[in-house]
C-alpha cells in the first residue's frame, strides 16, 4: 500500500502499449488504474522484465474496490509528526 500513489475509477476499452505501464484488461476493457510513488518491476511475456508506475486493471466491482482503496490510503487522524519528536521518555541528564 505504500507505493500507492494514487487510485482512479476509469473505465477504458483500448489500451496503446506504453513504457512504465501494465495493462491487465479483461474483455479488452480496464476499470481501475493504479499509479505508485515509484517503478516496480514486473514479469512481461515472454518472461522479460519490466518497470512499471501506472497499472490498469478490471475488477467485477469496481466501485467498491475503488471505495476501498481509497479509504486504505487516506491518512490517519491527527497531526503528523517527525520521528524526532515522538516522545521517548524522559530525558536523561547529561554526565559531565
Amino acid at each position: 500500500m505504500e507505493r500507492i500513489a494514487a487510485v482512479r475509477r476509469q473505465s477504458l476499452y483500448s489500451h496503446s502499449e506504453a513504457e512504465g505501464e501494465l495493462n491487465l484488461p479483461v474483455g479488452s476493457r480496464t476499470s481501475l488504474t493504479v499509479e505508485l510513488t515509484e517503478p516496480v518491476d514486473t514479469p512481461r511475456l515472454p518472461g522479460a522484465a519490466g518497470a512499471v508506475r501506472v497499472v490498469r486493471f478490471h475488477a467485477d466491482d469496481a466501485d467498491a474496490l475503488h471505495a476501498a482503496l481509497t479509504e486504505a490510503l487516506r491518512p490517519l487522524p491527527g497531526p503528523a509528526r517527525p520521528p524526532s519528536l515522538v516522545s521517548r521518555g524522559p530525558a536523561r541528564p547529561r554526565r559531565p
